[in-house]
């Protein structure tokens, strides 16, 4: 219901955002993303086929799909949801808790080929980075090591 309200909202919003597909499920969100031409994804964190499982599908549509910009949209800003999703390849990374009109911006920006990423998020990023950030992410190490190899 949730990705239903959001493709509502952004086709009614006075913005210049044309919703070109919708997915709730991994296979379905690659899927669509290999078969079409799209500008921006905005893929959850929490997917229908599991929780956390959008990290996973971000992995996935980077690698198929290099050209798509991509927004991991994850339910609150905590420091672990928003280092793995640019470890994942987000380009930007968005809370839910966050306004609708910030979600456009995000969009647009995107689009536009800029990371987007709150303040206090970039810094999160800076701080795994500066503290070698080569550990396995808690997602990879969770994954065995034949499915990893798969995405």
């Amino acid at each position: 219901m949730g990705c239903q309200l959001m493709v509502r909202a952004l086709q009614q919003s006075r913005q210049p955002i044309n919703v070109a597909g919708s997915a709730t499920e991994s296979m379905e969100i690659i899927k669509g993303l290999s078969a079409n031409r799209f500008d921006v994804a905005i893929i959850s964190a929490d997917l229908k086929d599991g929780p956390l499982t959008g990290f996973r599908a971000v992995r996935e549509a980077r690698a198929c799909c290099p050209q798509i910009r991509i927004v991991m949209l994850v339910d609150s800003p905590r420091r672990d949801f928003v280092v793995e999703g640019f470890r994942a390849g987000a380009d930007g990374v968005f809370s839910r808790d966050e306004s609708f009109e910030m979600l456009c911006k995000c969009i647009r920006a995107v689009c536009a080929g800029q990371v987007w990423a709150r303040s206090d998020q970039l810094r999160f990023v800076t701080e795994a980075l500066a503290t070698g950030g080569t550990e396995p992410s808690r997602w990879q190490r969770d994954t065995p090591a034949d499915k990893r190899e798969e995405s």
